[in-house]
């Protein structure tokens, strides 16, 4: 998953899908076989598409992640994620307009990110997102575990204002 901060406005957003197109970045570099890389692109965004729509695990987490090669030195990575109040209906339907809208934005980009209030979908030529693993539902007779992760911590600076670090 990746880790972005996202404002919305000052209305009720949950619940609600918003999958009308608030930004997007293409990499300004285009492939040198175009027929392949989007052969290859559509049909990674597909997979990402039905797999959240239809996976039980990928839905719960709202996000799906898919990788293939482009070349025998080349692999596509790409995620798309929505926000966990969707219902998997407009799941799915955000996943897509986000997908229909890199062609329309990205066409033969080597890299792209679409992104809505409800969803996002991106893929590059590199690896944008951590490996994350199911988290595993604990045993009941195995005890108190500990927490896998520190709590995060914050700072202030001296004028008393926090600081958050946002990749």
């Amino acid at each position: 998953m990746t880790n972005a901060c996202c404002v919305n406005r000052n209305e009720s957003m949950f619940s609600r899908a918003d999958w009308g197109i608030s930004f997007f970045a293409r990499n300004s570099h285009n492939a040198t076989d175009p027929n392949k890389f989007n052969q290859v692109l559509r049909d990674m965004m597909k997979e990402i598409a039905s797999r959240a729509a239809n996976d039980g695990l990928v839905w719960r987490e709202k996000f799906a992640v898919q990788e293939a090669n482009y070349s025998p030195s080349q692999r596509i990575y790409a995620l798309g994620q929505c926000t966990p109040d969707l219902s998997r209906n407009d799941f799915e339907k955000c996943l897509r307009n986000a997908i229909f809208q890199i062609s329309g934005y990205c066409s033969n980009s080597l890299g792209c990110k679409v992104m809505s209030f409800s969803c996002n979908i991106r893929y590059a030529l590199y690896k944008f997102y951590s490996s994350v693993s199911p988290t595993p539902k604990p045993a009941s007779n195995l005890g108190p575990t500990a927490l896998p992760f520190p709590p995060p911590s914050n700072s202030t600076n001296s004028e008393g204002h926090f600081q958050f670090l946002l990749n």
